[in-house]
């Protein structure tokens, strides 16, 4: 006996208007062939493991109003969209047998399968991740990369880790028997090149590398610090050569003066360019005041320092043509639709991608938000883009800063969301240079609550889990869909 409802009542929506025999045997034929092919139940469920994200909050497209969030959803003519959604289904079915006959074949001839195509996990090989968790990971090539380490049954001891397969294995390649990397001082220069300041209890060793940790060329100095002791510095070079080193200047505890330094020989020695001490500052000087974010150079001349101006409505951005011998402040406008200030700005160091194009992240206090600054004339100067407003949940502290956006090319850029901020524990990218930004709710596992992120394109990237704001445990995932999915990788260090 057939109990089944007649078409038009099983489907009111796609046949309502009137009967039209065409469009009813297209269905008939569509629901005979989706009900005798059952879908696999593992197609059910993407995102089953790895690090899913939150389907209903993929990447948006660019909003009509510059600076804001967006949060458009296409519309869709209801009937057709559940007749396409029943189409898609059939199609999904037949691919799915094709595919299983093919990949069936494919396993046959070709041997055993690849890393990262068993259940969502990169790496299928013995991790030791909860005893070295990873910080500061920057990619240079999808294979090639740095990060710094530490073992949990030494917290006080950092390592310089490199890897060349995408993050798998991190290779410890810190000069051995010279102590541990000192604090910030320490430069990812190439994807073979870099420079470390070595402690090892008085003695303080400089060494660099040109291949990849293979082998190291050292200087080492006895007594106090030449580059000051404070963790407190910035480093940048412009070559394997060539770079500058900027560090606060300490009196005990108390903060008193800035010193910058120049190297010509990949950071074996270093020549003092400038120190300034309170209680002055000479003209055409960096301030011995300002609390100082980072440096760039765009060539052997031509540099920036930056600086958070603390509680003053100010925009500090100095900028040299002599190499870093004498600075002037640069003068860049507020954002548009900011009349004023009630709280302080952290400039952060540009990033340019030419000779001539660059973004420079300027962060403010309050109102709370973000403004990329872009050139196209070698940072001569600054055109501001749409003001990004970032709220705070309440219960943290009401004058957090912005996050710090980050960019991999002129057109995209991206910064993490924690929990202090509303939406919290969101991906937020832009795809035109920060005048649009759009966001992607991720779902961390537990225990990690808190993230950082390092991307090398728009679609490839990393991101690195703690819980809670701790450094003691960490977890690494990658992307390769722009942070719409993410497997973890099951990394070791050794």
């Amino acid at each position: 006996m057939n109990n089944k409802q007649p078409l038009s009542a099983r489907y009111p929506d796609l046949l309502a208007g009137g009967s039209d025999p065409a469009l009813s045997e297209l269905i008939e034929d569509l629901e005979t062939l989706y009900t005798s092919q059952p879908l696999p139940a593992r197609l059910t469920r993407p995102g089953e493991s790895g690090l899913p994200t939150d389907r209903r909050s993929t990447f948006i497209p660019p909003a009509p109003q510059a600076g804001t969030l967006a949060s458009s959803k296409p519309r869709r003519h209801r009937s057709w969209a559940r007749l396409n959604a029943l189409a898609a289904v059939v199609f999904t079915t037949l691919l799915v047998g094709t595919l299983v006959a093919t990949f069936a074949l494919a396993r046959r001839n070709a041997g055993p399968a690849s890393p990262g195509t068993n259940a969502g996990v990169l790496c299928q090989t013995q991790t030791n991740a909860a005893r070295f968790p990873l910080g500061d990971v920057h990619m240079m090539t999808d294979s090639t990369g740095w990060a710094v380490s530490r073992s949990v049954n030494n917290p006080d001891h950092f390592e310089l880790v490199r890897t060349v397969d995408g993050g798998c294995h991190w290779k410890i390649v810190t000069p051995a028997n010279h102590g541990s990397l000192f604090a910030s001082h320490y430069a990812y220069i190439s994807e073979s090149a870099a420079w470390v300041e070595l402690l090892d209890g008085q003695k303080i060793t400089y060494a660099r590398t040109t291949d990849g940790g293979a082998s190291w060329q050292f200087a080492v100095s006895s007594g106090p610090d030449p580059l000051a002791s404070s963790s407190g510095a910035s480093v940048t070079f412009l070559t394997p050569e060539s770079g500058w080193l900027l560090s606060e200047i300490f009196q005990g505890t108390k903060r008193t003066g800035v010193a910058l330094y120049r190297t010509v020989d990949g950071g074996l020695s270093w020549q003092k360019l400038l120190e300034n001490t309170l209680p002055s500052t000479p003209g055409g000087s960096l301030p011995a005041t300002a609390f100082y974010t980072g440096l760039t150079f765009l060539n052997q001349s031509t540099g920036w320092v930056t600086a958070d101006a603390g509680g003053a409505p100010d925009i500090l951005l100095y900028l040299t043509f002599d190499g870093g011998k004498s600075w002037e402040k640069q003068h860049v406008l507020m954002p548009q639709g900011i009349s004023r200030l009630d709280g302080g700005t952290i400039v952060e160091p540009p990033q340019f991608f030419s000779d001539r194009d660059g973004v420079l992240p300027v962060l403010f206090w309050s109102p709370s938000g973000l403004c990329v600054y872009v050139t196209h004339d070698g940072g001569e100067n600054w055109q501001r883009t749409a003001f990004l407003p970032i709220a705070q949940n309440p219960g943290f502290d009401a004058y957090l800063p912005a996050p710090v956006p980050r960019f991999a090319s002129m057109n995209f850029g991206w910064f993490w969301q924690g929990a202090q901020f509303r939406p919290s524990h969101t991906l937020v990218v832009t795809h035109d240079g920060g005048q649009h930004w759009g966001t992607s709710k991720v779902t961390l596992p537990a225990p990690y609550v808190d993230a950082t992120l390092d991307f090398l394109s728009e679609q490839v990237g990393w991101l690195i889990g703690q819980p809670g704001g701790s450094t003691t445990t960490s977890a690494l995932f990658k992307t390769t869909d722009g942070g719409q999915t993410w497997q973890r990788v099951a990394y070791s260090v050794s």
